[in-house]
């Protein structure tokens, strides 16, 4: 299965070597093709140009390289694994900048004859999710989760209609990042 690993973590974070690095080498392990988007090691910009915003909703969405690239990227995988630190409550601004330049109409979906969205991303059956959040899973969930709400409830959408969702959350303490290193050997495993 071909793999994208979309990391959102800085290059100094210390959770990034052993979540990102051990979800890598798992899932190469396991068989997979992957590729690596490491955004704030390329110099993503997280904002839409002028440029971007005037082609949106032209035949030729894609305006810049550097998302083009991205864009082939996604358009070649069949499982996301997106993986960041939770700022916020919510995915980091880099994230959410990608998801914007990135799942444009024509890539991540399409308007059918009466204007209705459909997805386009059906070659994508697996999306999962590997973060860090400094705060306890239910003071996540009193602030309605903005990272669970931002994949979950709306990148899906624009996969296949049977995509499976993994979702793998490490608390800020060693302990918590070793249990979650159980579970993406674990989980990644299985895919």
């Amino acid at each position: 299965m071909n793999v994208l690993i979309v990391n959102a973590f800085a290059p100094d974070d210390p959770a990034r070597e052993p979540i990102v690095e051990l979800a890598a080498t798992t899932l190469s392990a396991a068989g997979h093709d992957v590729r690596r988007s490491d955004l704030l090691d390329e110099g993503f910009a997280p904002f839409m140009t002028p440029e971007d915003r005037r082609a949106y909703h032209t035949e030729q969405p894609v305006a810049d390289l550097a998302v083009a690239a991205e864009t082939e990227s996604v358009l070649w995988a069949e499982a996301i694994l997106v993986c960041y630190p939770t700022t916020v409550f919510t995915v980091p601004a880099v994230l959410k900048g990608w998801f914007d330049r990135v799942f444009l109409p024509g890539v991540a979906f399409t308007f059918d004859h009466k204007g209705r969205v459909a997805p386009a991303l059906t070659r994508v059956r697996r999306l999962g999710v590997v973060t860090t959040r400094p705060h306890s899973r239910w003071r996540v969930w009193r602030q309605r989760d903005g990272g669970w709400r931002t994949i979950v409830r709306g990148v899906r959408l624009n996969c296949n209609r049977w995509c499976r969702v993994t979702w793998i959350a490490a608390g800020a303490s060693a302990r918590r990042t070793r249990r979650a290193q159980a579970k993406i050997r674990r989980k990644l495993a299985r895919w």
